[in-house]
């Protein structure tokens, strides 16, 4: 599953990425894997649910910034 690191001030170089998909995307996942424990970001610490979560966030603060 995708998670951004919990010390990531935002979702990063944004260039090439569908941002639209990122949320459809962790929900399905979740869903799928909903014990998950372990969540690996791209960037950063291994961590769980938590990165998640704050990837969420990211991307809320995200759409609100850009309206």
């Amino acid at each position: 599953m995708y998670g951004k690191d919990i010390h990531s001030n935002g979702l990063g170089n944004l260039s090439d990425a569908k941002i639209e998909e990122w949320l459809p995307t962790i929900q399905k996942a979740t869903a799928k894997f909903p014990n998950a424990e372990i969540i690996i970001p791209e960037h950063g610490q291994i961590g769980g649910k938590e990165l998640l979560e704050y990837t969420k966030m990211l991307l809320k603060k995200y759409h609100k910034d850009e309206n």
